[in-house]
């Protein structure tokens, strides 16, 4: 099982290694080559790259992976929603090395300063989880224009414009064929509005050790399909039904029992001996609600 943490839980725990000698800038560094690891799996035909940055530690992701994959051959190009100069320390250091490889990083104010090609592969490192209320307009028309092109969305560790911890989602987002996550899922992933926009999630180590990610409080944890087979009870072909549990469900409104129905189902499909559902006096059963 894998912990799913909230944006501010995630922050607490990278604190915390900072304190006991962990390096921020090392993070970066291994978090940008894995990213760029994946996109070189997935893109063999070496597609340009397109990086979009703001000023941040996850616009200095990108500009690591910028770095890594210029190194390997790809072409990659920059474009900056807001000034270099405003971006922080660790930026800063990211975009002087991107740019000491031959790096294109360009600012803009406007769409009609950018020309995109569909078949390039995008990379969002503009927010990050610490994002939170809502984006200038230019940049929801920025993501619009981005979001209706055919080319293939990256986001990292989460995309541009939804809250790590509680999965709110900006007016306009960045919309991911995948996001490649750092370390641990985020909970803000899994809200019904933000799992619009996640796409596929593809985990990646950035070097935080796992004493950390331990010591982390998580929201839920995630079961894999193979993982959820060990809570069952070992299928004994010659049990009976006093054997395999008893599950009492009180569900539904005499109007609407679909979701009661479908949990007694479930019930019974995962190897429930007995299961009775409990249902609100005066509710009409007809053959229809009760088909399998």
């Amino acid at each position: 099982m894998r912990k799913i943490i909230s944006a501010k839980e995630m922050s607490r725990i990278e604190n915390e290694s900072f304190k006991e000698g962990c390096s921020a800038e090392s993070f970066m560094e291994n978090a940008g080559k894995s990213i760029a690891e994946y996109i070189e799996e997935i893109n063999s035909s070496k597609k340009s790259i397109l990086l979009l940055c703001g000023k941040g530690n996850n616009s200095g992701d990108a500009l690591v992976v910028g770095r890594v994959l210029l190194s390997k051959g790809f072409s990659v190009s920059t474009v900056g929603v807001f000034e270099a100069s405003s971006g922080s320390l660790l930026f800063k250091k990211k975009y002087k090395e991107f740019i000491g490889v031959g790096g294109v990083f360009t600012s803009i104010n406007s769409l009609n300063d950018i020309k995109i090609s569909d078949s390039s592969i995008i990379v969002d490192g503009i927010f990050g989880t610490g994002f939170k209320g809502e984006i200038p307009p230019f940049l929801q028309e920025f993501f619009s224009y981005i979001n209706k092109l055919k080319s293939f969305r990256i986001a990292i560790d989460i995309p541009s414009g939804i809250n790590g911890s509680d999965g709110s989602v900006c007016r306009e987002p960045f919309k991911a064929d995948t996001t490649v996550c750092l370390g641990v899922y985020k909970t803000g992933f899994f809200s019904v509005k933000a799992w619009n926009y996640v796409g596929d999630i593809h985990l990646v180590d950035f070097g935080l050790s796992s004493l950390f990610l331990e010591r982390a409080r998580e929201d839920f944890l995630l079961v894999a399909e193979k993982e959820a087979a060990s809570f069952f009870p070992e299928i004994n072909r010659s049990r009976h039904k006093y054997e395999t549990g008893y599950l009492l469900g009180f569900c539904g409104s005499s109007s609407m029992i679909g979701a009661s129905t479908m949990a007694g189902l479930a019930s019974l499909r995962s190897g429930c001996g007995i299961t009775r559902i409990v249902l609100s006096p005066g509710t009409l059963l007809t053959s229809s609600s009760l088909e399998i």
